[in-house]
């Protein structure tokens, strides 16, 4: 099994079609995997849809994907909240629009609320936050404040996990690929998979002098 993904895996399809076969990824219910073979059943239906809104990059529909992952294979802490699992989404860029093709999708028996947010607002009730790119610079009093509510902080910011967040996204070899930080993970009182660390590039973390341990 693995969680490293081309970004480039439909080359055959309109960006529409392309589009609505990530989605299908995104819910499948295959653990930890996306297989295209499964997807192409589904483009009939989903593609029409996915015609109709702007579409985000097959990068960010992948990126979508993890994060997706990333929420089925780690546990919080009891006791579990009723409702919506909420996604938030801190910032502004590409990711949220792919993000929002989750909205109203289940998880564990709870329907995904995607919710946006910017770094002044109350962000309770939120169990993971994708902290995006513009926020780079505001990583080390953000993190504490994040994990100190319990909240999984997952990110493309490069060494997003070596500088304290969780999981973070990354391209190698044009390839979608994951780090994990297991201490971050413990700081914020939660439990990734053994599954999720063995795909993950497990590291350690370079926290600024003064920070939290």
């Amino acid at each position: 099994m693995t969680m490293w993904h081309p970004l480039n895996p439909f080359p055959g399809l309109t960006r529409a079609a392309g589009a609505a076969a990530l989605l299908s990824l995104v819910l499948s219910s295959a653990p930890m995997t996306a297989r295209a073979q499964d997807a192409s059943a589904t483009l009939a239906d989903a593609a029409t849809s996915a015609a109709t809104v702007a579409q985000p990059s097959r990068e960010y529909l992948l990126k979508t994907a993890f994060v997706f992952n990333f929420a089925r294979y780690t546990t919080w802490p009891p006791p579990s909240p009723d409702g919506a699992f909420n996604l938030c989404i801190l910032g502004q860029d590409d990711f949220g629009t792919a993000a929002q093709y989750l909205d109203g999708q289940q998880l564990r028996q709870r329907n995904i609320d995607v919710r946006f947010r910017a770094v002044d607002d109350d962000l309770g009730g939120c169990q993971l936050v994708y902290v995006t790119q513009p926020l780079a610079g505001q990583l080390d009093s953000l993190l504490p404040r994040l994990h100190a509510e319990r909240m999984l902080t997952v990110s493309d910011i490069p060494d997003f996990a070596a500088r304290g967040g969780i999981l973070g996204l990354k391209i190698v070899d044009n390839r979608i690929r994951f780090e994990a930080n297991p201490l971050a993970a413990k700081r914020a009182g939660l439990r990734l998979s053994a599954q999720l660390l063995r795909l993950a590039d497990v590291i350690a973390e370079h926290l600024p002098k003064g920070s939290p341990g």
